[in-house]
Parts: structure tokens; sequence; C-alpha cells
């Protein structure tokens, strides 16, 4: 059993909050369950030849799905229906990883640009779907933590010892330091990564990055080549961007909800593309079968096999960035777009007497001076009642006195005659 949510953006709301959508992660991110979102480009089951964006979320079990379900309605002006995403055989899938390691931000917030998540819909106008599965991950923070101490002092190697030591005796025989100088060894740790300005700006990202909830996430396109290029395009890219890892062909959607690993077995198996071709030659050389001075048809054939099992490895062992998000990134392209009104999107309907909230104070002062010009207004139906029976008693006294009128007229006009 699969438990999905449709989430509608009515017709009248304004600018999407960032902000309501941001919490809900977080608390998505406490649950530690996964999730998924899926905007899916199809035709409207309401209104015949036309195509629509719609959007689903799926939660692991029915406790979470109601609890989100309300969660969504209270802090976004959404309808959200308990419907499923049509069940489509795309022509290709396309698994995305990061480019680089995930302590790089895919956005970088000093540099605005058009809302991910409206280019998406706009590339899914033609057809398509769009995937995101997440899961809070709390032990991501430590590889971030890692990148940074490397960044700063770098990653130790048989070089750099090298390297060190010639430094050493260097600065012994040439070199008069005064006492108020740094060291030798913090001078060679930290020099360059202190004054690399480049250096310091990604340990402030990666930084800035370590201080937000992390989520594993992975990726999917579906559609056709072009649609899956203008998907791609629409995605953000910083100091980091998503790339292409896998393509299947001839995919059905949706494929059941599993965690997200960050941890893959295919990057803790990648050393064997160069381990197993030098097991096998050293494993010949050993047993007397390979003569590297000799290079007969022999040596050549095993020489062949090991490059050819090498690359047959490297191929299949291919290491995959996982894709690692902040709730700032994240946020930035699932959920709902920032302008609604302006795309092929499956609206809900708002009730006639909703009024959004006043988001800003000049707002919530035109909508109090509403609200007294409203209650100045506004008689209630007692009071209504009461100016009716005056009005009729009004009424009932002029006839009457209309009446008397009469009689007198007609008094006079007798007193007249006689």
């Amino acid at each position: 059993m699969r438990f999905w949510i449709e989430v509608r953006p009515l017709r009248t709301a304004r600018e999407v909050n960032s902000e309501s959508l941001r919490g809900i992660l977080d608390v998505l991110h406490n649950s530690g369950r996964p999730f998924r979102f899926v905007a899916v480009g199809a035709p409207d089951p309401e209104i015949m030849n036309k195509r629509t964006v719609r959007f689903f979320f799926e939660f692991p079990d029915e406790e979470s799905k109601r609890y989100f379900k309300n969660l969504f309605a209270a802090s976004l002006e959404v309808e959200v229906h308990d419907e499923e995403p049509p069940r489509i055989c795309f022509e290709r899938r396309v698994d995305l990883e990061l480019a680089r390691h995930y302590a790089h931000p895919v956005i970088r917030p000093e540099s605005p640009s058009m809302p991910p998540l409206d280019g998406v819909c706009c590339a899914l106008a033609d057809g398509g779907a769009f995937e995101v599965i997440a899961c809070g991950d709390v032990g991501a923070k430590t590889f971030v933590h890692q990148f940074i101490y490397d960044r700063m002092h770098g990653k130790p190697s048989f070089v750099k010892a090298v390297a060190d030591a010639a430094f050493d005796v260097y600065q012994e025989a040439a070199i008069q330091r005064d006492i108020k100088d740094v060291s030798r060894e913090t001078w060679w740790s930290y020099r360059r990564y202190r004054d690399d300005k480049w250096v310091q700006k990604e340990v402030a990202y990666a930084e800035k990055k370590m201080h937000e909830n992390l989520f594993t996430c992975e990726i999917r396109l579906y559609g056709d080549k072009v649609q899956i290029e203008n998907m791609k395009q629409a995605l953000p890219s910083g100091m980091n961007r998503f790339r292409a890892f896998k393509t299947l062909r001839n995919v059905f959607f949706p494929q059941p909800l599993k965690r997200p690993r960050r941890i893959l077995l295919r990057n803790i198996l990648n050393p064997l593309w160069w381990i197993m071709p030098l097991a096998i030659v050293a494993a010949s050389w050993y047993f007397g079968i390979l003569n590297p001075f000799r290079l007969g048809i022999v040596d050549m054939a095993i020489l062949a096999g090991a490059a050819l099992t090498a690359a047959i490895l490297a191929f299949i062992l291919r290491r995959k960035n996982p894709i690692v998000l902040s709730t700032s990134e994240l946020s930035a392209i699932i959920g709902l777009p920032r302008n609604p009104g302006r795309l092929p999107l499956r609206f809900g309907t708002s009730a006639y007497s909703m009024k959004p909230l006043p988001s800003t104070e000049a707002d919530a002062c035109t909508s109090r001076t509403e609200s007294s010009i409203e209650e100045k207004t506004f008689i209630p139906a007692v009071k209504i009642e009461e100016l009716a029976n005056e009005e009729d008693a009004e009424e009932t006294r002029e006839e009457k006195g209309l009446e008397e009128e009469g009689l007198e007229e007609k008094g006079l006009e007798e007193g007249l005659e006689e």
C-alpha cells in the first residue's frame, strides 16, 4: 500500500512563502523517514485536451501521511487531496549525481536567479516527470567537517612528506628566523590555504551548509531526451552542479519508495578496478607464467587481459558522488513554484469568504481599515426588524392623518353648503 497526497496551489494564492516550506522540511528531517516529491506533467483528469503540472508527496506510512497532510493545509495556501500520480511508462530515466563533493553548495545566496522549480514546471508543460527522494541524514555533517579540515590543512601524501623534509633542510640552511615569527611547520601547513581566497570561500560556504539540516537525496528525471535536458538545465548550479550518472530506457513511473543511500557499495569497491589487474599480473609473474623481459604471445595476452579487466571494472564500479542537500537547497527544488498563477498547474478551489493573511504592515493596516468600515456599515437582523416596524408605524400614522384631513374637508364643505 502506498501513501500519496496531491498538493494543489490555489489560483488566488500570492507568492509562495519559502520559510513555511523550510519549516515543513525541518519537521521531515526530524522524523528520520524517507519521503518523495513528484512533479509530473500529464493530461488534466477534469478538462479534456489540457495538460497540467501536478505535485505529489509520498510518505512511508498512514500516520505520517495524515500528519503532513494537515501540516501542508495549515502552512500553505493549498488544497490537499488523497490522490496518486498517474502511472506512465517513460522513454528514459536519468539518475543524477553531484559533480563535486556535497560540501560545495549548489546554490549561492548572493546570486539571485529564477526559482529552479519554476523552470522545471515550464519544462514539464510538454510532459515528463521530476522526482526527488529524500531522507534526513545526521551523519552527513561529519564528512562536511572532514572536507573543511582537508581544505584547511591539506591531505597527507608521500609527495608532501618528501617536500616537508626538503623544506626543513632548506630552511635550516638558508633562513634566519626571528623568535616572533611563526614556526616552520605552521608556516608550511597553513600558508597556502590561509592566503588562498578561493579556499577561504569554499570553507565559508561549507561551514554555512554544515549549520543546516542535511538530506541524502536521489533525483531522477523522466521523459524524452529534450524534456530531460530542459529539466536538467533548470536545476540550480553554484559552486556545485548536477550531472547525469545513469540512463535507463522504457521505465515505469513511479517506482516503490526506498531510502536513499549516501554510502554506496560501488564506491567501496571502486579501487578494485586497479587492484584486480595488478593482482592478475603479480600472480602470473609469481607462478612463472608472465615474464616481463620476454613479452611473448602469452605475456601479451596476460597484459591485454589485465588491461581489459581494468577497463570493465572502471566502467561498472564508477564512483557516484552522493547528493546531500541542505534545507535551503532542497526547498528550492521541491514544494511549489514561487509564482503559481503564471504556470500551467492544476489548481485547487478556494471558498468565497477566504481572505489571505496580510504579508506586510501596510496590508495589515488596509485590512483593519476595511474591517472597521464593514463594522460601521453592518446592520444586524434585529435592528433591521426594528427599523421595518418603525417604517410601518409611520406609514399607518400618515394614512390616519390623511383620513382625518379628508373628514375635516368634508365637514367644511357641508358647513358652507348650509
